[in-house]
Formats: C-alpha cells, sequence, structure tokens
C-alpha cells in the first residue's frame, strides 16, 4: 500500500484539508485531558458515553459513543473528523442521529483532540497514513457488533480518511458519506513554506507547520467563529510528516478510486474555500460504486455540520433509510432524490461523471444521483 517517499512532487503539496466488543472500555468522562473547550468534550454528558478502544498498535485510543435514543434501527455511524477539529465539531448531528435510531461512534484521531499529549501521542503527527487507517479498522473489527450495517461518514480531512478505509477494508462498511471531504484541496501553504518543509522532512519531520485554513473558511457564522476561535483543542499545526504522508495518502486514493463499490452519499458547499467540489466529483465519478448520490448546499461554506445540522441529519437519515430510493446497500442503479424542503435556489452547474445523471431542487442545496462507470485501469 505504501508509494514511494521521495518528496521530489513537495512543491505541488496540496492540504488534505447497543454491544461492544471486549476490546472496548466504557468510562464515566474522559480522564484527565487537555484544556477546556467550547465543544463540551471534557464534561460529562447524559447523551453520550466515553470508550476506550485498542488501535492498530495496542495503543489506547479514546472516542465517544452516543446510543440509539429511539428504537435501534441496526445501524453503525462511525464518524471520522477533519484536520483541525475533533469529534465535539460534530456533536449537535451526532446527538440527532442517536435521536433517529442511530448507534453514532464519534472518533478523534491520535494526534487531534482527546487523543494528544495526555495519551501519549504527539498532536498534529501521523507516523505514516496507514496508521490512522489501521486505527479506524481496527475500531471497526471491536465495535458495532450489535448493528448489522455500518456506514463511515468522513468530514473534510476525514472524508479523505474514510474513503481510504473502505478502499483498504470494504468488508468492515456498507457505505459511505462524505461531507465536502479533502480529497481535493483548494488551500495550499505559501512557497517558502512547502521549501521551508521539504527541508525539515530531512533535517527534522517533527517541526510543526500552521495549517492554513483561516477561522472564515470554515463559516461565516460569528458565534461559530467565536467558539472554533476559543477552541483549545482546535489542531493549529501539523508536523511536516504528517503533512508529507497526508500527501502520500492523496495519491493512494487517486491509484484506487476505481476500485470503490460502496454507495457513496456526498455533500458540497457551494461557497466551500477549502475543498475543490468539481475536482472531487471527478475524482469520485471514477470510482467502481453503482451509485453516488451528491448534494449541494449551494448557500453554505464548509461546515455545514454548523450552518445546516436540521437539513444534513435529514439527508443523511433519508438517504441510508430509503426515503426516496431503496436503502444505499439495496441499489443496484441510480435513483432520482426528491426533496420536498420550501426553499429553492438556482439550478446548480454539475461536472458528468457517467452515462446517467438526474437533478432535482433542493431546498439549500440540490442534490444529484449518479451512475458512474467503472474506471479503466491505471
Amino acid at each position: 500500500m505504501r508509494t514511494s517517499r521521495s518528496p521530489a512532487n513537495l512543491a505541488v503539496l496540496l492540504l488534505c484539508a447497543a454491544c461492544l466488543g471486549g476490546c472496548v472500555r466504557s468510562g464515566a468522562s474522559p480522564p484527565a485531558e487537555p484544556a477546556e473547550s467550547p465543544f463540551s468534550l471534557m464534561q460529562p454528558q447524559p447523551y453520550r458515553q466515553f470508550l476506550e478502544y485498542e488501535g492498530a498498535d495496542g495503543a489506547r485510543l479514546g472516542c465517544f459513543y452516543y446510543p440509539p435514543l429511539a428504537d435501534s434501527n441496526d445501524v453503525a455511524l462511525i464518524y471520522l473528523h477533519g484536520i483541525e477539529s475533533h469529534s465535539g465539531w460534530f456533536d449537535e448531528p451526532a446527538r440527532a442521529l442517536a435521536a433517529r435510531g442511530y448507534a453514532v461512534y464519534s472518533l478523534d484521531r491520535r494526534g487531534s483532540g482527546i487523543n494528544r499529549e495526555n495519551r501519549g501521542f504527539r498532536s498534529g503527527d501521523i507516523a505514516d497514513y496507514e496508521t490512522p487507517i489501521s486505527d479506524v479498522e481496527a475500531f471497526a473489527r471491536q465495535v458495532a457488533i450489535g448493528q448489522s450495517r455500518r456506514v463511515l461518514i468522513g468530514l473534510s480531512w476525514g472524508g479523505k480518511l474514510a474513503m481510504a478505509c473502505a478502499l483498504r477494508r470494504v468488508e468492515h462498511f456498507d457505505a459511505l458519506v462524505l461531507i465536502t471531504p479533502g480529497l481535493k484541496a483548494r488551500v495550499d501553504l505559501p512557497l517558502w513554506s512547502k521549501a521551508r518543509l521539504f527541508a525539515a522532512l530531512a533535517a527534522n519531520p517533527l517541526q510543526r507547520f500552521g495549517i492554513p485554513i483561516e477561522t472564515a473558511m470554515f463559516t461565516p457564522d460569528p458565534v461559530w467563529q467565536e467558539r472554533i476561535e476559543r477552541d483549545s483543542l482546535r489542531l493549529r499545526q501539523a508536523t511536516a510528516r504528517f503533512f508529507w504522508e497526508s500527501v502520500q495518502l492523496d495519491r493512494w486514493i487517486e491509484k484506487n478510486v476505481r476500485l470503490n463499490d460502496l454507495p457513496i452519499l456526498l455533500f458540497l458547499a457551494g461557497r466551500d474555500r477549502i475543498v475543490d467540489n468539481e475536482a472531487i466529483i471527478a475524482l469520485l465519478g471514477r470510482g467502481g460504486q453503482e451509485s453516488l448520490t451528491i448534494y449541494n448546499y449551494r448557500n453554505r461554506t464548509h461546515s455545514i455540520q454548523f450552518e445546516a445540522p436540521e437539513q444534513l441529519v435529514k439527508d443523511i437519515d433519508n438517504w441510508i433509510q430509503g426515503a426516496n430510493s431503496p436503502r444505499p446497500w439495496e441499489r443496484g442503479d441510480a435513483k432520482e432524490q426528491g426533496d420536498e424542503s420550501e426553499r429553492k435556489t438556482d439550478r446548480a452547474d454539475h461536472t458528468q461523471v457517467g452515462p446517467s445523471i438526474r437533478e432535482s431542487h433542493a431546498g439549500p442545496r440540490e442534490s444529484a444521483t449518479r451512475q458512474a462507470p467503472v474506471a479503466s485501469g491505471e
């Protein structure tokens, strides 16, 4: 799975932006975490449980579990966060999904959120890109025994991680939900930072570099901006090694995306300045999946989980439960997605990636389900 580690192409570096198994241990609250966060990860909550599980190398990792508050629908959702964020940034949608009967597991990547120096990990660092993939795989083997279906939800950089997990261990998962995924980035490091990073790879791969995402790129909402700015668990820097391994992960996905056969629900934001929407559509269009359903929230920015959580949860639930078409793992053909929302916008522009494309107006976003062709070998 590993690709060449030669840094020759670093100049084009892009930021990528219920029953439990015996290895999973429940606890009342996270032990002795870093500083307080406005996203309330540090405080016990009645709707959320703190869990520990064994990572790929035996390390103990913390995560959060939202048990179903309604009758269980037999589906486990495994959430993977973005490059700067943590599980707390998805707390509101996670609670709402649990209220609809889902078992929701929100994982913090090692080096992020509650899995930092307090647990023996280095903030903003990964030894190699296989490590976070293997951690998710280890979690999937240990958890959600009581649910027959497992859906990966990846947001921003977590969308890239979710895609890689599906490609490497498709047997662990049944469907993918990608929310403004960091598969193709618009933001980039400045040239002088790239030069310094290039040098650091040889001299000091643990040297830290600022992540080039401004708070306003997440959301224009001043309330959320203030919370993000005050979040002491926000990851503002990453190591040279992290950036390099992230680029290697990009290349591995690019090479292997044609092997994907899981149905995908893709959420895009029309005003996103962090990721490249059209490039993401083109990349996923090369996959072998039978259905690629796209919701474009035209008037939103990157963090639609902050700006439109109710609509996001509704769209995820409808797609999984087959409100407008068969459930994702029962689909053999692309189906048109309808929407009853009263809010209307202009028709979105889409790049056609398959032999058939159907679009319908969808309130603050548009939806389209595409039947993507199987890409030729690379």
